[in-house]
């Protein structure tokens, strides 16, 4: 389990870090990356985001599956390739207008992963004039507030 913390929190920092559009990673997959990176006890909204991934991946094998063993004539095959054409369109343009919301304003250090905003922080020492750091902080609105939650220290490569 500390490996696949480690793992998330190394990903969820090279997202942060590079300034890159987060739009084509699922909310579901983040959030999954986000609780497996935050390595605190299991709550429930890390069990429900794990689960939705979970059932998301059942779910595709389960089309995958039928669209092999079913016998489709080429009139079916169209029908299925333009539902999956109109989705592919609409996720483009979700992405795309993801990605200009998302690199426009925001500073640097801070984007945003599955239903949470991540943020980078760096603390500076005034006395020894290090500066410690990056840890990586999950933002979120719950009920009007502000919530935050302290993910972990970015770790550093081997």
């Amino acid at each position: 389990m500390a490996g696949h913390r480690r793992t998330a929190l190394a990903l969820l920092h090279e997202l942060v870090e590079r300034r890159e559009s987060t739009s084509s990673l699922s909310t579901v997959l983040g959030d999954a990356l986000v609780a497996t990176a935050s390595g605190t006890r299991r709550d429930r909204t890390h069990d429900a985001a794990l689960q939705k991934l979970k059932e998301v991946d059942d779910a595709r094998e389960r089309v995958i599956h039928l669209l092999r063993a079913t016998p489709f004539g080429q009139a079916d095959r169209n029908a299925i390739r333009a539902v999956l054409e109109s989705l592919d369109a609409s996720a483009r343009a979700d992405e795309e207008r993801t990605a200009r919301a998302d690199l426009g304003d925001l500073p640097a250090g801070v984007r945003r992963v599955g239903s949470v905003w991540l943020e980078l922080k760096y603390i500076p020492d005034s006395a020894s004039g290090r500066t410690y750091g990056p840890y990586l902080y999950a933002r979120w609105r719950e009920a009007q507030r502000k919530r935050s939650r302290y993910l972990g220290k970015v770790p550093v490569p081997d």
